[in-house]
């Protein structure tokens, strides 16, 4: 995807045994009713930044949907990667939002949100990238509680830099990091 779009959003629907991959090269989406891309339904779902580009989403302050609540929503397993930059603008509430597992693997990263920067209901996974987040509410969070397995938030690697209203990473069960803490 390349190119600007002022009022409108990629939206996803199909199969749930699919694998689908959004290469964003050099995009700026602004939807003022609903998630900037909406995974409605898929298994995975990839969000590629392509190299050398600048891409940027935003949502309004308002959803006409009350199942979605964040400018990327997706339903299954998302994976955002690549090295290019994203900055994304959560009006209504979240920046990023996964019902499954949230992974970050890449890219710079620039996210604000009212609420939440970014949310993996079941695990968050941050492997490399440069991620900046100003959130309203958590900066990572994890909420999962029905399953001791889920909830977690694991950071490996890249740098995350978060200024958060309330904490900066949330887990439920478990929070996991190869970092040094000086």
């Amino acid at each position: 995807m390349s190119g600007n779009l002022t009022d409108g959003s990629i939206t996803v629907t199909t199969s749930e045994n699919d694998k689908v991959q959004i290469v964003l090269n050099g995009v700026k989406i602004a939807c003022s009713s609903g998630p900037a891309i909406d995974v409605q339904s898929a298994d995975k779902c990839f969000i590629t930044l392509a190299e050398g580009t600048q891409n940027s989403l935003s949502d309004g302050s308002a959803f006409t949907s009350e199942d979605a609540n964040a400018c990327i929503y997706a339903t299954c397993d998302l994976t955002i990667n690549g090295s290019g930059s994203l900055d994304v603008s959560g009006n209504y509430r979240h920046g990023v939002f996964s019902k499954d597992n949230l992974v970050v693997y890449g890219g710079l990263i620039n996210v604000s949100a009212v609420e939440d920067g970014l949310n993996g209901k079941d695990s968050v996974k941050i492997g490399a990238g440069d991620i900046s987040i100003d959130s309203g509410a958590d900066g990572v969070k994890s909420s999962k509680s029905t399953n001791p397995e889920k909830g977690f938030v694991y950071v490996n690697g890249g740098s995350l830099s978060i200024d958060a209203e309330d904490d900066g990473i949330q887990a439920k069960t478990h929070l996991l990091h190869s970092w040094r803490v000086d």
